[in-house]
């Protein structure tokens, strides 16, 4: 969730740049589709083993860590008549020290928002590493008490596309409610943060509010951004438009 909404504001940003990111990540599937040595390779990697139902507990099921459906969704920016849209996987891939892995991966219109690898632990969720990033160390992505009126914050320093960024947030879970997108209606935990995004020294305050269910993940978000000597913050709606298709 957290880091996410980072990667959503840093989308806002470059909002711009995805067509060409969409092209490069196209020209990438082509060249690996004529590579048929890493096909066969990618073929034979061995299953990951299951995840224990010890670790099955709230990080696991509001992420949506055991559906390997991808979820379409789509990305709309205040300061852009662009609507963006692409798809997100969520893939088990190893587990080391008794800690499964999964892999977040992000195509089309999502490609801004780089791909990452989650690690799972019993206290919750952690952001492990980013692609076009750099993470010292696990970031807490989300908790595993996910009961209303639980509150946690975060403080943490990260590169991402070669930019230096810190995050100081406070997240508190809200409630169940029905939330309605372009997927369907569902009821979801709602959960919403706030706090202030150092990027390269220059300063912003965010809010956000996202809606996950069980056993899918998150299907929608809202963020607001406000940069520090701007009027009016950038808005940006990330909605599930389909499930598994």
């Amino acid at each position: 969730m957290r880091r996410l909404w980072i990667l959503a504001i840093v989308a806002a940003l470059a909002g711009c740049q995805a067509a060409k990111k969409d092209a490069a990540t196209e020209a990438a599937k082509q060249q690996a589709n004529q590579t048929g040595a890493q096909v066969d390779v990618a073929k034979q990697t061995p299953p990951p083993a299951p995840v224990p139902d010890t670790l099955k507990k709230d990080a696991f099921e509001y992420y949506g860590l055991g559906n390997e459906k991808p979820i379409r969704m789509s990305l709309v920016f205040s300061n852009s008549t662009q609507k963006l849209e692409g798809e997100q996987t969520i893939k088990p891939i190893e587990a080391k020290n008794g800690e499964p892995r999964f892999r977040v991966e992000r195509t089309g219109g999502l490609s801004p928002l780089p791909g990452a690898t989650l690690v799972l632990r019993p206290d919750g969720l952690y952001v492990e590493s980013l692609d076009n990033g750099e993470v010292p160390k696990p970031v807490l992505e989300l908790p595993n008490d996910l009961t209303p009126g639980r509150k946690w914050s975060t403080n943490s320093e990260f590169k991402l596309q070669g930019r230096q960024m810190k995050d100081n947030s406070t997240y508190v879970v809200r409630r169940v409610e029905k939330v309605k997108t372009p997927a369907g209606q569902f009821d979801a935990l709602l959960i919403e943060g706030s706090g202030e995004l150092v990027e390269d020294g220059q300063k912003s305050k965010a809010k956000m509010r996202s809606w996950y269910v069980k056993g899918l993940g998150s299907v929608k978000m809202e963020i607001e951004r406000l940069v520090a000597g701007q009027k009016e913050p950038v808005k940006v709606t990330v909605e599930a438009v389909s499930i598994g298709k």
